[in-house]
């Protein structure tokens, strides 16, 4: 059982008993006395694939899950590995994926041929589905963005996501053999 199911039971097992608001007082916001923990679990449902053609989008699912609608947010970061497993480049995606309870399956397209039209969330709000996010890797000495035709010599693709919660922070990895 995953430490987010085993949260989401317990807290369904314990009776709650209506009682009226507290006065909302100055330190309200910044306390976090008596709340419930914001446990947060990510992880690709699809780290089975191994290899993907860099020159046409893959599809991936991405799981979030949190015990309460906390804020959460997942990011995510790639780095590109030569045959040697030496760094190419590596950076953030443009992106920022909010995380709630109705809706924790994120279905992402991965561009890996493109930095500047690298990943794309399918089933996000109609604002962001349909657009492409970039890539901003850095060069391993961090003196800039690095050539798309260095990715060329590119063997291997790490694909990180990271979910932020209040009070805890999920990561997951997914390595995937680029042809």
């Amino acid at each position: 059982m995953t430490v987010a199911a085993l949260v989401l039971s317990t807290l369904a097992s314990v009776p709650i008993h209506a009682a009226p608001a507290p006065a909302p007082s100055a330190s309200a916001g910044a306390s976090l006395q008596g709340a419930l923990p914001c446990v947060v679990e990510t992880r690709w449902l699809n780290d089975d694939i191994p290899s993907i053609d860099r020159s046409a989008p893959q599809p991936l699912v991405l799981f979030t899950a949190t015990s309460t609608d906390c804020g959460a947010t997942t990011t995510l970061s790639a780095a590109y590995f030569d045959r040697q497993d030496r760094l190419v480049c590596s950076g953030t995606v443009s992106l920022t994926i909010p995380v709630n309870r109705t809706r924790p399956y994120r279905h992402i397209e991965l561009n890996a041929g493109n930095v500047y039209q690298f990943l794309r969330w399918v089933n996000g709000p109609s604002r962001t589905a349909r657009q492409w996010s970039a890539l901003e890797c850095r060069t391993p000495d961090d003196t800039g963005e690095v050539h798309p035709t260095a990715l060329a010599g590119a063997s291997r693709l790490r694909l990180h996501a990271t979910t932020r919660a209040p009070g805890d922070i999920g990561t997951t990895e997914v390595t995937l053999e680029l042809r």
